[in-house]
């Protein structure tokens, strides 16, 4: 179950857009390159609270 999900780290050549616990990254246009962001994820597994840290690797092209 998850709890909440919150940006840990922006990307710099986009934006997120967080719509309850999906996202969208959008980039910046003109934008070429690697970037990057993070997102902290809480939440239970069979009644044992946690959280994760998941990055999020992006090429534009």
């Amino acid at each position: 179950m998850i709890d909440g999900i919150a940006v840990a780290e922006l990307p710099r050549l986009g934006r997120l857009v967080m719509s309850g616990p999906s996202f969208r990254y959008i980039s910046t246009p003109g934008a070429h390159g690697q970037d990057s962001f993070k997102l902290k994820v809480d939440g239970a597994s069979l009644r044992v609270k946690g959280s994760s840290l998941i990055e999020v690797d992006v090429s534009i092209e």
